[in-house]
């Protein structure tokens, strides 16, 4: 039998792979998705089929290490070791760019790698759409760095003064003459080099040309190993029986007939559950089903009613999260009032790749194996169960099949280790979708009301008010300072009359709550764009000619307002790109929504029909400013990928809960977006010289309140609660 694995390897051997994808046009800033001719899809394959399936460069043995980012071969081939997990979001290939141009090298021979776990880097986790934006400085100084190191040994190989000397295109270049050599050549003696201690910086480097990424190859191929990919020596498969409501706790455990099947090894126990450690796949699932496990379940009364009560109760309390003016006065006045409830449900991450790690426990070091937006997190759970020391233990990353937060826990990783120790064994623990979809770390629910006072005559928004209640995900991590939970509140202000009022209440629920791709705009991003276009239609505007009419605004880091212009100029962009104010295809309608998250902004206009009862996503157009661009391949791909996340969990994305256990386990009821629904998507990339803005999660808060304000406008009537399906 032929696997998929093994077919994307055969076809890229081949040098062609053909897939049924969505046309695009391939210059930057524009894309286009299902609905181009099929010449137009033909065509963009065999470009990108060319372009990928270029077997990347091989390092020679031998060359310098330069730093722990820098490895230079003798054949002239540059290693990136890049502390950022790739989870698909490009940032290998950004990290490279940037050390790359800054050290001189040439890109032809580039390659990036995860790099291992080492105290050099900090402390390594990706998250927060962080990784260009808060890195870039300290990412030249280390191609600075190598470059003064190649330019010494270079000067030194060739006997001339290292001021006279550059580094270009993988070579240390002597000014006075024609003389120069191969970075190869020198990288051993430049690695034996003290590094200067004050490097300098180019007066500019060249970034911002749109690049394929390192790690296309490999993914194209089948050749990229992603965690549930690593294979050891002697390892055992770990199957394990999970906890199946919260708080449920064993009260006895038969293991007898999982031992009798065939190819199972041992049972464990571990803090999360019982794990069957077999030879391989197949028998350690038969044998983790064998188990005979009795539960004492608490939390029983745990349902959806229950959770809507608790939300309900804590919008009474809560503390004032921002407050500018006096929205009473308003409220009390002759002003048309509009007043709603939203509400949005819990959330699983669900990425593509279901949670794995592959561990190994000895009396001196640990090793784990896997791909984890925490190598951090991990040895540090890893320490505390096994008492090595941190030196001792040692994480390997590999790619990961999606994250969006939730493998930034390391809870995966706590029970193989456990389960290592505890056999002695290499063992490689697989958990199904349902166990990762089950495992009770999901991004919170929301209750919100909202209510604004509008001056129908001028067509303004008056004063406005918004009180959400949900549980929080920082105290985990200490008190809350002032009582209110940041990420809970994030987004909410960016339309601001002079009197508005935001308050929040923390909400107490046995529902463990995490980081969710964009984490509080996600949800923000929807209510209030949302219900903007219900005030805009109570003072009988157009919902562009509102928001623009209003103050748009920003709260800075000390809690004070600004005006945002470039939240302002995105709206604009946007609406005059999706050809707002014109007419849309017949049966179709509109809606606008915008955003500033992670350091950029980003506006979208999605236009939208019914299909009976269905809501059918034809186009998004899509504006983003993110400062400045290093890849903008990349950027207009996480452009792609937060609306198709974020249109997801829009038309479906929900958790229920009865008895204290989580209904959705699958994608059979956890429904994501199928190819065949997914819209035609225009981005452009605001050309910009500001900082570098975050763009793996930017593009997700937006889309769902533009479905909404098109759903408003073909309907008449307004969407208050997720999913909408």
């Amino acid at each position: 039998m032929i696997t998929r694995r093994s077919f994307m390897r055969l076809s890229g051997a081949g040098g062609l792979l053909v897939v049924a994808l969505p046309a695009c046009k391939s210059k930057p800033g524009k894309s286009e998705g299902a609905g181009e001719s099929q010449a137009a899809t033909t065509d963009a394959l065999s470009k990108a089929s060319a372009a990928t399936t270029k077997a990347p460069p091989v390092a020679a043995a031998g060359g310098g290490q330069l730093s722990a980012w820098v490895h230079v071969a003798d054949n002239d081939v540059i290693t990136y070791f890049v502390p950022e997990a790739e989870m698909g979001q490009g940032v290998h290939t950004a990290v490279a760019m940037v050390i790359s141009a800054e050290l001189g090298g040439a890109w032809h021979n580039a390659v990036a790698t995860t790099a291992p776990l080492n105290p050099v880097f900090g402390r390594q986790s990706t998250g927060g759409s962080t990784s260009i934006r808060t890195g870039f400085d300290a990412f030249r100084l280390v191609g600075a760095t190598a470059r003064a190191l190649l330019i010494q040994a270079g000067a030194e190989h060739m006997q001339v003064p290292p001021a006279e000397c550059e580094a270009v295109d993988s070579k240390v270049v002597w000014k006075g003459g024609q003389k120069s050599v191969g970075f190869g050549a020198i990288a051993t003696k430049a690695s034996e080099i003290e590094n200067p201690a004050t490097p300098i910086l180019r007066s500019e480097i060249s970034l911002g040309v749109p690049t394929l990424r390192l790690d296309s190859f490999a993914k194209v191929t089948g050749q990229a190993i992603y965690g549930m990919d690593v294979r050891q020596p002697g390892m055992l498969i770990g199957k394990a029986a999970h906890i199946p409501s919260l708080g449920a706790t064993p009260t006895s455990v038969d293991d007898s007939a999982a031992r009798q099947v065939e190819g199972v090894r041992e049972v464990v126990r571990t803090p999360a559950g019982v794990v069957v450690l077999a030879e391989h796949t197949w028998a350690a699932m038969k044998g983790r089903d064998a188990l005979r496990v009795e539960w004492k379940e608490s939390n029983v009364e745990l349902s959806n009613a229950t959770i809507d009560a608790k939300l309900r109760a804590a919008l009474k309390g809560g503390r004032d999260a921002f407050k500018s003016g006096n929205v009473q006065k308003h409220f009390k006045g002759g002003a048309t009032m509009v007043e709603a409830e939203y509400a949005v449900p819990y959330l699983a991450h669900a990425p593509m790749e279901p949670l794995s790690c592959t561990a190994k426990v000895s009396s001196d070091r640990c090793d784990i194996w896997t791909g984890t937006q925490s190598p951090s997190g991990a040895a540090q759970a890893a320490a505390e169960i096994t008492g090595l020391a941190p030196e001792q233990i040692f994480v390997h990353g590999h790619f990961l099949g999606g994250g969006f937060g939730r493998r930034s826990k390391a809870d995966y990783v706590a029970e193989a280790v456990h389960a290592a120790k505890a056999s002695g064994k290499t063992v490689k623990l697989l958990w199904d979708r349902e166990d990762s979809m089950r495992s009770f770390h999901y991004r919170p629910a929301a209750l919100n009301t909202l209510r604004a006072a509008v001056d129908a005559e001028k067509g303004t928004l008056l004063a406005w008010e918004h009180r959400i209640a949900s549980p929080s995900i920082l105290k985990q991590f200490g008190p809350l300072e002032g009582g209110i939970d940041g990420t809970s509140i994030d987004g909410t202000v960016k339309y601001a009359p002079s009197d508005m009022l935001v308050r929040y209440s923390d909400v107490d629920l046995p529902i463990p709550v995490w980081f969710w791709r964009s984490v509080g705009h996600s949800q923000n991003g929807f209510v209030v764009d949302a219900f903007m276009n219900e005030a805009a239609k109570a003072a009988g505007r157009d919902p562009l000619e509102f928001r623009l009419n209003t103050r748009i605004a920003r709260l800075t880091d000390e809690g004070q307002l600004e005006d945002d212009a470039r939240l302002r100029k995105v709206l604009e962009m946007v609406a005059d790109k999706a050809g707002w104010g014109t007419a849309p295809p017949a049966g179709r309608a509109r809606g606008i929504a915008a955003s500033e998250s992670f350091g950029s902004w980003c506006a979208q206009v999605a236009e939208v029909s019914m299909e009976g009862t269905r809501p059918r996503v034809h186009k998004v157009t899509c504006v983003v400013d993110c400062g400045k661009t290093i890849n903008p391949k990349t950027v207009e791909a996480q452009m792609h990928s937060g609306i198709v996340y974020g249109l997801s969990a829009a038309l479906y994305g929900k958790l229920d809960f009865d008895k204290g256990r989580a209904v959705q386990g699958n994608f059979d009821s956890y429904r994501v977006l199928r190819m065949s629904e997914m819209p035609v998507i225009d981005t452009t990339i605001v050309e910009s010289s500001e900082a570098h803005g975050g763009i793996g999660e930017p593009a997700v808060p937006p889309i769902a309140g533009a479905l909404a304000g098109a759903l408003y406008a073909l309907r008449g009537q307004p969407v208050r609660s997720l999913p909408i399906l």
